[in-house]
């Protein structure tokens, strides 16, 4: 890395702080040659003189990278509404009154195509209106809980039966009723059957029951 506060740029020759300079780990200093401004005007005016050769690398590039550009899009996405949020919902609001048929189609697709995030939604929905104790996390942050603690989403946590396309119903272990909590370690992948005969019981006494014949 570089020791001294400021540095030259190769291109303007002007000493400017290390600030101005884009990192580069190829290079012993860790910095670029060119500072940020010379390194803009310089792939500016590459672009502006092979454009045609830009256009077509930067079409190959999006079309062999889609999953890199959608979470880029996504992540500046989310991004611009934290930081506008009065404009983001505006917008938002604006949308869906001018097109309530796309709006009404896209969410339908979204439930079809989303079974599992949308049962997490409407247990974390619940447990608001309880006032149980929530935690923050994604489907994917269950499914990441249950695999390390060697809990199987394909298959029902209480009577063992095989799931193929993931958990019918994510239960509450503990009740919300009980005072459970709405917590990735109170929540079990669970049949429709069992998590709809289990309903408010605790977990104990549900699992009694099953092995009674239920």
């Amino acid at each position: 890395m570089c020791e001294e506060k400021t540095k030259a740029c190769s291109k303007c020759e002007i000493e400017k702080p290390l600030t101005e300079y884009n990192k580069d780990k190829r290079v012993k200093c860790g910095l670029r040659a060119f500072c940020r401004v010379c390194e803009r005007d310089y792939y500016r005016k590459y672009r502006e003189e092979n454009r045609e050769k830009a256009i077509t690398y930067r079409k190959k590039w999006k079309k062999e990278n889609r999953e890199k550009v959608r979470a880029d899009k996504r992540k500046w996405a989310k991004g611009w509404r934290e930081r506008n949020p009065e404009i983001s919902r505006a917008r938002s609001r604006k949308y869906k009154e001018e097109n309530p048929e796309k709006v009404k189609a896209y969410k339908k697709k979204w439930r079809k195509e989303n079974l599992e995030k949308k049962r997490l939604h409407n247990s974390k929905r619940r447990a608001v209106l309880r006032e149980a104790t929530t935690e923050d996390f994604s489907y994917e942050d269950l499914l990441d809980f249950w695999n390390k603690n060697e809990i199987n989403y394909k298959e029902c946590f209480y009577c063992e039966k095989e799931m193929s396309e993931g958990p019918e119903h994510i239960d509450h272990y503990y009740p919300l009723s009980k005072g459970g909590p709405h917590e990735r370690a109170n929540l079990r992948p669970s049949c429709a059957h069992c998590n709809l005969v289990k309903s408010a019981k605790q977990p104990e006494t549900f699992m009694e029951e099953l092995n009674n014949g239920l």
